[in-house]
């Protein structure tokens, strides 16, 4: 896999803390300006250090349902002042759960300040959905970010699962089709919706480069059985084939049988996993 380490640092962290990790190599910076009694202090320092150190930023903005008392919302003026600043690195904006909570009037201004900005938006929906609306004696909301309405306007919005079996979400597989049988269920994307926040949205909020069958493309891809996609993003398929630059690094079968007889009930599904290099080149997959 490919791993980006991103300082994930608090209100209370110091400055020289996150000055220190950018000269000691981080891959991005990081903060929970919702968290901050001062959010708009809290994103301004961050950003203060991404302006000097260049380093791309994403942060927890707006993990909450309830619309803050002033009215300003995190992503607001993280991409005002990503405007402001002329930055040209990326910076991405997570959860963003609040834009799901703005009437239509409301929202379209904050969608538009946020295209403007260039920002990419990533939405959790297994720990947004468990952690929202907890509260809520009734109509609960669903504690997504506005994803359909970040979508039209193209913006890069990604989908992950975030936090597995923890306090912040008891379930969970970490399956990227978990995610996109999520978001079809609760952010009523179609299913071609759903695969590319988890694929191609994703990778261009952390600014991978392209991954496909094209010639030129990286060769980072998931082959699953040639059968309807609604039965591989609802979680039906388990077979899959893992290719991380172009080379085998996971391949696993699933074999299912069923007997039938009078006497003799039964039904086993048993995965198989064995290294690529034992196994015959896999046969009918598509990506």
């Amino acid at each position: 896999m490919t791993l980006q380490v991103c300082l994930l640092g608090g209100w209370h962290t110091p400055t020289e803390v996150f000055a220190e990790a950018a000269a000691r190599g981080v891959d991005a910076l990081g903060g929970c300006p919702h968290l901050a009694p001062d959010p708009r202090a809290e994103i301004t320092r961050v950003l203060d250090v991404a302006e000097r150190t260049g380093l791309p930023v994403d942060l927890h903005a707006d993990e909450q349902t309830a619309l803050p008392d002033d009215g300003v919302l995190d992503v607001e003026e993280l991409a005002r002042q990503v405007i402001a600043r002329g930055l040209t690195q990326r910076v991405t904006a997570s959860h963003a759960v609040r834009l799901g909570s703005l009437p239509p009037e409301r929202l379209a201004a904050v969608v538009d300040l946020v295209a403007r900005a260039g920002l990419g938006v990533v939405t959790l929906p297994i720990t947004n959905l468990y952690l929202q609306g907890r509260d809520a004696t009734h109509l609960a909301p669903r504690g997504l970010t506005a994803v359909r309405a970040l979508l039209a306007a193209g913006i890069p919005v990604a989908a992950g699962a975030d936090n597995l079996r923890d306090p912040f979400n008891p379930a969970g597989s970490g399956d990227p089709f978990e995610t996109t049988s999520l978001l079809m269920t609760a952010a009523h994307l179609s299913a071609r919706e759903a695969l590319d926040a988890v694929t191609a949205g994703a990778r261009t909020v952390l600014g991978l480069p392209p991954a496909g069958l094209t010639v030129g493309d990286r060769a980072d891809l998931v082959l699953v059985p040639d059968v309807p996609l609604g039965d591989v993003l609802a979680g039906g398929e388990h077979a899959r084939v893992v290719l991380a630059a172009g080379r085998v690094v996971a391949d696993t079968r699933v074999h299912r049988s069923v007997a039938l007889g009078a006497t003799d009930r039964q039904q086993t599904r048993q995965p198989t996993r064995q290294a690529a290099p034992e196994l015959p080149a896999p046969e009918q997959l598509v990506r």
